[in-house]
């Protein structure tokens, strides 16, 4: 979820946890990720298979004492919005504005230094965007979104009928 505080990335972990870690409902035996109850082994092992990431977007989550709390919280990693975050800096659909990209790699930085999984969003870029970004230390890069490839292949599929 979107984080702009270290206390909002310590709610997100604990809502993503089975107590006694967090504060997540346990109901395992009905739910998708146990496979409808199916895996009964699901509950013990869930805390450690789940990976949560504070989605930081915002010229506020980017401050420095707010930004390493979030990386301290206890969270999995971050997932950097660069379209909300440049929106939130005044400079919106300009992802690569210098003052976006200065934040960027503030946030980088930091990930690297603290050992802290740094994640992104290439889709809608540059073809090179998620070779780009592994080389800068993202480890986990979304590439695509299903919406805009089900339109994408919608669109292809009128043209190609003609219509």
């Amino acid at each position: 979820p979107l984080v702009e505080s270290p206390e909002e990335a310590r709610a997100a972990l604990a809502a993503a946890r089975y107590p006694p870690a967090g504060r997540r409902g346990t109901a395992p035996m009905c739910i998708r990720a146990s496979g409808w109850g199916l895996d009964t082994g699901y509950a013990p092992r869930a805390d450690s298979e789940a990976l949560v990431l504070a989605q930081v977007e915002t010229t506020k989550a980017m401050e420095e004492e707010v930004l390493e709390g979030i990386l301290a919280s206890g969270v999995d990693g971050v997932f950097l919005g660069p379209a909300d975050l440049a929106a939130s800096a005044g400079h919106l659909g300009d992802v690569d504005h210098p003052e976006v990209f200065a934040m960027r790699e503030r946030l980088e930085k930091a990930c690297a230094a603290k050992g802290v999984l740094l994640a992104g969003f290439a889709a809608g870029r540059r073809v090179s965007a998620a070779d780009m970004l592994r080389r800068r230390g993202y480890r986990l890069v979304a590439s695509a979104v299903d919406v805009v490839m089900l339109k994408d292949a919608a669109l292809d599929s009128v043209q190609r009928s003609g219509g």
